[in-house]
């Protein structure tokens, strides 16, 4: 990025607003995703939110739901353990600038 615009991913995800749906769109089968012998594990890096963490003390996927840009990139990396679909109608993320 150019000096004039050091604009971060966080501060690209603040200009979203989002209207939540109770039960999320998104879900790991957490049993494939510890047996993943990658390290870093593909949803771990290639989402562009930061959506997905792996929990250093029990293996598990963290899922920051609220980070989701619902772009379907971790379904395409890692459809062996991640369950992703979009929002029910009039839920999700709402773009402002297109």
């Amino acid at each position: 990025m150019s000096k004039e615009n050091p604009t971060t991913i966080e501060d690209k995800l603040g200009l979203l607003s989002y209207n939540w749906d109770k039960n999320s769109h998104i879900s790991v089968d957490q049993d494939k995703f510890k047996a993943d012998k990658m390290n870093p594990k593909p949803i771990t890096f290639v989402c562009p939110a930061k959506v997905y963490e792996e929990d250093p003390e029990s293996g598990e996927c963290i899922v920051n739901h609220e980070n989701c840009v619902e772009c379907g990139t971790c379904h395409v990396a890692s459809p062996e353990y991640v369950n992703w679909f979009y929002p029910i109608g009039g839920k999700g993320v709402k773009y402002k600038y297109s």
